[in-house]
C-alpha cells in the first residue's frame, strides 16, 4: 500500500474511533457550509475510500515509477469529486424547487412508483456506485503500475 493509501485509511480509521468513543470530530466544523457534507457523521467516506485505495493498490500493482505512486489515483479521485459535486448540484436544485413551491413533496415520487419500506434499493445503488467507482480507479491505476 503506498503512503497516499496509507496516510488516507489512517485518517479513515482515527476519524472512526473518535465517533466509536463518543468524541466529537472538529473536523465537522471546517465541513459545515461545504455543499454536500450534510451528513451527521463525515467519517464514513473516507474510511470506505482508504479501503477502497487499498484494494485498487492490491490490484492494479506497484507503480513502475514511485514518482507515479500518487498519479495513479487520479482518475479514482476525479471520479468521486464527480460524484460530490453531482450530489451538491442536485441538493441546490431540490432545494430550490422545495423554496419555489413551498412543498418538501414537491420532488416525491408518485405512490405507485413507490418502493415502501425498501431500504435495500438504496444499499444497492449504493454497492454498484462503489463498484464502478473501484472498475474506474483500478484502470486508472494500471496506466501507472506494473502487474503483480
Amino acid at each position: 500500500m503506498g503512503d497516499l493509501g496509507r496516510a488516507v485509511a489512517m485518517k479513515a480509521l482515527h476519524h472512526l474511533l473518535q465517533d466509536t468513543v463518543g468524541v466529537g470530530h472538529p473536523f465537522m466544523l471546517a465541513q459545515v457550509f461545504k455543499p454536500g457534507f450534510h451528513q451527521k457523521r463525515l467519517h464514513h467516506p473516507p474510511f470506505l475510500g482508504g479501503i477502497l485505495a487499498y484494494f485498487v493498490e492490491r490490484t492494479a500493482g506497484k507503480p513502475a515509477n514511485p514518482a507515479d505512486a500518487e498519479r495513479m489515483h487520479q482518475d479514482g479521485v476525479l471520479y468521486s469529486s464527480g460524484l460530490i459535486t453531482g450530489e451538491a448540484l442536485m441538493g441546490i436544485v431540490v432545494a430550490f424547487f422545495v423554496w419555489k413551491f413551498k412543498n418538501p413533496d414537491v420532488m416525491a415520487l408518485p405512490e405507485r412508483f413507490q418502493f415502501g419500506q425498501a431500504e435495500w434499493l438504496g444499499v444497492a445503488v449504493f454497492a454498484l456506485i462503489g463498484w464502478l467507482l473501484y472498475r474506474v480507479a483500478v484502470e486508472g491505476a494500471r496506466r501507472f503500475c506494473k502487474p503483480n
